[in-house]
């Protein structure tokens, strides 16, 4: 069994624990990609989890994953809890080490709680979500009266809905991705990463850049990573004085149809700033639930956290618990 196959039988894997993602990433970045996987006698994985190496003038910092992405453990369905925590352990192992400041781990299941006792916070968040397991027109039922006004303007305005056809489209989307950058204060993301992207995750039906159109003009548009039945909006961009004919509205719908249509269960909106009161109050109108998750951060702090990490009994328990588990040996966890 091999990292996709792990993806796709377990109940725990998100868009972003798949192998293009996070080779998007790291290609765009220059952040060393990383595994810890578990393997049992026949050499299969049974479990796993990714992380990002981010390197800095002095410092390391560990990521599971980068940007607010839900990272975190995946197991093969059937595997002993205990192979979970054992990963963890190892995790805090080399978030010890020498130059290593800090590392993440954003548990989207709930299934890494074990952390609590070890992290230096946790920020409890949560994300907006759309039960997609169902007829989409339940849905639009749903949806809040202003959403199903919005979208009647935008059919009156003939918007049309479709997915980027070549990189000049795509382009465009980055252009009003840079807007969205500068409407926030904050660096745009590099070209490379939506190119990676759209090279790497497009054919393998794991992404998709879906634009709105007025006549030939893209006015907005969206990329959704999708993986094991979970549909991500992850960044909806568009040019501020096009909002009027509401293309927004219009390609999340349609994304959110076809999410049903393709048998996908669970669309996500994401989170948003704790602070961002309009944003969170337009992904409700959506009908959406709130859905909580956590973010733990361990901090490498020389009179607290290293004499832990580094400790024999931490390295003797990790690994007699796999022996005993897996049945094969230490470098089983690589």
């Amino acid at each position: 069994m091999q990292w996709s196959d792990l993806l796709h039988s377990s109940s725990y894997s998100t868009p972003f624990h798949s192998k293009s993602w996070i080779d998007a990433w790291s290609n765009a970045f220059g952040y060393r990609a990383r595994y810890l996987l578990v393997r049992d006698f026949n050499g299969e994985i049974i479990a796993g989890m990714p992380f990002m190496e981010l390197r800095y003038k002095a410092w390391i910092n560990y990521e599971s994953m980068p940007w607010g992405c839900y990272g975190g453990v995946v197991t093969r369905s059937g595997t002993d809890p205990e192979v979970s925590e054992s990963i963890l352990d190892y995790f805090c192992l080399i978030a010890g080490r020498e130059k290593v400041r800090s590392a993440i781990i954003v548990d989207f299941f709930g299934i890494m709680s074990a952390l609590g006792a070890r992290c230096a916070s946790l920020q409890e968040v949560y994300a907006l979500v759309l039960d997609t397991n169902r007829p989409f027109d339940d849905i639009y039922t749903g949806y809040d009266y202003s959403i199903k006004k919005n979208l009647r303007k935008a059919d009156r305005q003939n918007i049309l809905i479709r997915d980027v056809g070549n990189e000049i489209e795509l382009e465009e989307y980055c252009l009003m991705a840079d807007v969205i950058a500068e409407k926030y204060g904050r660096k745009p993301y590099p070209r490379q990463l939506f190119l990676n992207i759209y090279k790497l995750m497009v054919p393998r039906e794991e992404a998709k850049f879906t634009m709105a159109f007025l006549g030939n003009k893209a006015i907005a548009g969206a990329l959704h990573i999708m993986n094991n039945g979970h549909v991500f909006n992850w960044l909806t961009v568009s040019y501020p004085e096009t909002l009027i004919y509401r293309p927004v509205e219009a390609v999340d719908s349609n994304i959110i149809e076809w999410s049903c249509a393709n048998g996908y269960r669970l669309y996500n909106f994401g989170a948003s700033p704790i602070n961002a009161h309009s944003l969170i109050k337009f992904k409700e109108k959506w009908g959406t639930k709130r859905l909580p998750y956590t973010i733990f951060q361990i901090e490498n702090k020389a009179d607290s956290f290293s004499g832990l990490f580094l400790s024999t009994n931490l390295i003797r328990r990790v690994k007699n618990r796999l022996k005993r588990i897996v049945q094969s040996k230490p470098n089983g966890v690589a």
